[in-house]
């Protein structure tokens, strides 16, 4: 390995620990003030959040993936909300949408909670700082490569399509696709190794197809929990970060990426930390995290389409 090359790696792991402590404060679990971070889930419960979302997540909080700055970005931005920072919850909620389209989920729920602010005009003038930040990057974008929506012409490169019916049309097809994936391993068809570097037999899509649904179903059941224990602002944001996914499915695999997807909504992860209250419950939870996590490495070392 060359010089730059362990420059660049130590750089990397410089920022990985920054993103980790961070996370790890804006969580509570560094001096959390209950009268002043009025944040929904505190003390144990925020552990079995951090370790089981770590778990899970931690192949994707790398380089190569937004999943780390955009879960920083979103976690920042609600805890400035819930301070009543609103031009701290605006920069960040326009810097999370830059990092991902997703961003946007953060608008409404954002908006919510500004509009129960004392001063909601000031408020949500602040908030409105998110659009000129977010504009910078389009802008951006129609000066070096002329053209402004290349970040979202290039999800047709993933085969994806806005669907007529919105997030209801990927939810459906993202079913008959996971029933497909049943009927056909349960026709008992051999499994066929993929491509290296790529996922292209029908084993590995009709197993990529169920797997997503699962996720979908775990994470659509975790969105309505973080609804009625957290608020309706993270129920929000929850449910509009599943459904825009859900309303650009692909062909083959209508839930592409939906588990990568999902790691990144916290809100559903401090709803878990809420019903895995007692020991017993902590412990599976972690375990089960802990065992996701391994099956993905283990995927990924094999060459194999993770999310």
């Amino acid at each position: 390995m060359s010089t730059d090359q362990t420059h660049l790696l130590t750089g990397q792991e410089r920022l990985a620990e920054l993103d980790l402590d961070q996370l790890r404060q804006l969580v509570g679990l560094v001096e959390y003030d209950d009268e002043r971070d009025p944040f929904p889930v505190t003390g144990w419960d925020a552990v079995v959040w951090s370790v089981g979302n770590a778990a899970q997540a931690a192949l994707f909080l790398q380089a190569v993936y937004a999943e780390a700055l955009y879960l920083l970005l979103t976690l920042a931005a609600f805890v400035f909300a819930e301070r009543r920072q609103f031009v701290g919850a605006g920069v960040c909620a326009g810097a999370a949408m830059a990092t991902r389209t997703a961003g946007i989920a953060l608008l409404p729920a954002l908006a919510l909670l500004a509009w129960r602010s004392e001063r909601r005009t000031a408020a949500l003038a602040k908030l409105a700082l998110a659009l000129p930040i977010f504009a910078l990057w389009p802008l951006y974008l129609w000066r070096h490569v002329h053209d402004a929506l290349a970040f979202t012409h290039a999800q047709r490169d993933w085969g994806r399509h806005v669907s007529a019916a919105g997030p209801f049309g990927g939810l459906v097809d993202g079913v008959h696709a996971a029933a497909r994936g049943i009927r056909y391993l349960a026709a008992g068809h051999a499994p066929v190794p993929p491509t290296a570097g790529a996922s292209t037999s029908a084993t590995q899509i009709a197993l990529q197809n169920i797997e997503a649904f699962v996720f979908l179903a775990v994470f659509i059941a975790l969105a309505v929990i973080a609804w009625r224990r957290l608020g309706a602002a993270y129920g929000i944001f929850s449910v509009v970060s599943l459904a825009i996914p859900l309303t650009v499915p692909t062909d083959a695999r209508p839930l592409l990426s939906m588990p990568r997807f999902g790691l990144a909504i916290f809100p559903l992860f401090l709803a878990l930390a809420a019903i895995t209250g007692t020991a017993r419950r902590y412990v599976t939870a972690v375990a089960v995290s802990a065992l996701v996590c391994g099956l993905v490495v283990a995927q990924w070392a094999h060459y194999e389409w993770v999310s």
